[in-house]
């Protein structure tokens, strides 16, 4: 198995990443380092090339470099992936239970089959990879520079794509902790997610979350998270996930306004109506 990742500098958890690796003999291949990050579909193009110029068919692991950490030994992932048979294996995001975080996401991510896919994750034959990657890239939104998007936008409306990819729901490969999933357990020294009973053998902590309490009890070297790169984190949110529907937000929030200034007069006619009658039996008593 070759594990690859895209990384132009070190950055929040990449040393515990690098080292969560080291500690299974892994040295990733690190795509990109040195260069400009130009967005998210970056790593799918860097990724694509180097696939296709490397053609000797062997599994890929694709993952992030900043927030993901090995917690299991990836020999037992290797066999687990060979006999279920499946060609492409991608995480799934939707673990949260706040209907307001997972709407959320649903808007800007879009679904397939009314799940949440992370790119973050990834697993597959090399072959079947580099023509995922070359099929994904013709479902490309223009403005859009979010791979997760593009991904969900793919999968979603190309039936071969969907079949081939499975989406690891159950959490017996990946999970994506964020700030809203439930803090992790830890069962025969290894990593457990009591809602799915599952033991994932990646760990990805989406937004900052914390993964250093993980790293410690798993004896992998903890990072130093500058404030810095946590706000870096925060405006590439923006920047990638939020300016491209600005348009849409703010047609949204115009038609809330829209909304609230109609119901604020109807009630004030209403009111109006309701109190006219009264003035006139009033003046006619009156005289």
């Amino acid at each position: 198995m070759e594990v690859i990742v895209v990384a132009t500098h070190n950055e929040r958890y990449f040393d515990s990443f690098i080292d969560s690796m080291y500690k299974y003999n892994i040295k990733p291949t690190i795509l990109g380092w040195n260069q400009k990050y130009t967005g998210h579909l970056m790593k799918d193009n860097l990724l694509e090339d180097y696939l296709s110029k490397n053609t000797k068919k062997r599994i890929i692991l694709f993952c992030d470099a900043f927030d993901c950490i090995l917690v299991r030994n990836p020999t037992e992932l290797i066999n687990q992936f060979i006999e279920s048979k499946h060609k492409m294996v991608i995480s799934n995001e939707l673990t949260s239970h706040n209907r307001i975080y997972n709407a959320f996401q649903k808007t800007f991510f879009g679904t397939v089959n009314n799940q949440l896919i992370n790119t973050g994750m990834i697993m597959g034959y090399s072959d079947t990879f580099l023509e995922c990657l070359q099929l994904i890239k013709n479902y490309r939104i223009e403005g859009i520079n979010s791979n997760q998007k593009i991904w969900s936008n793919a999968l979603s409306k190309n039936e071969y794509l969907k079949n081939i990819v499975h989406i690891d729901d159950k959490n017996e490969y990946f999970h994506n902790h964020n700030i809203l999933t439930t803090k992790l357990i830890f069962k025969n020294n290894m990593v457990y997610i009591p809602l799915k009973k599952s033991y994932p053998f990646m760990i990805q902590g989406n937004g900052n979350n914390d993964l250093n309490y993980i790293n410690r009890k798993l004896n992998i070297r903890t990072s130093q998270i500058k404030e810095e790169h946590k706000l870096k984190y925060y405006s590439n949110f923006i920047y990638y996930y939020i300016l491209p529907y600005k348009y849409y937000i703010l047609s949204f929030i115009l038609l809330i306004v829209i909304i609230s200034l109609i119901i604020t007069n109807r009630n004030k006619i209403q009111k109006s109506m309701k109190n006219s009658p009264k003035k006139s039996i009033r003046k006619s008593i009156r005289k």
